[in-house]
């Protein structure tokens, strides 16, 4: 997940209590992170171990289910639930980086079923 960062993190904060608390859901959240550098250490391994997003919402605990991902392969899940928002100023990016990705899914999968 990445949204303007605060708001991305506030949202994986209730989705991963939820996610815990309810046994219809995956437990595991995975969110996707812009990697950052913040004092010497990648942002996803501060969010993984000290469970706060300490650059974008300081002061508060994401719940040990939300695990911090810093590429899109990384969060894509067959099983698990996934939440994606993206800040506008990044929105084509992003979509065209997820297209090109689905293309190249589908191209494999036809293969496979080509050569099989």
């Amino acid at each position: 997940m990445h949204l303007h960062a605060n708001r991305g993190s506030a949202i994986a904060k209730i989705v991963g209590a939820n996610a815990a608390k309810y046994d219809t859901f995956e437990t595991t959240v995975n969110m996707w992170v812009f990697e950052e550098t913040v004092n010497g250490r990648k942002l996803t391994e501060i969010i993984n171990t000290e469970h706060e997003n300490v650059k974008y919402l300081p002061g508060h605990k994401l719940p040990p289910n939300v695990v911090s991902k810093k590429t899109l392969f990384d969060v894509k899940s067959d099983t698990v639930p996934s939440l994606f928002e993206v800040a506008m100023s990044l929105m084509f990016h992003h979509i065209s980086f997820l297209f090109i990705s689905w293309l190249f899914q589908t191209w494999l999968s036809l293969l496979k079923e080509l050569t099989s």
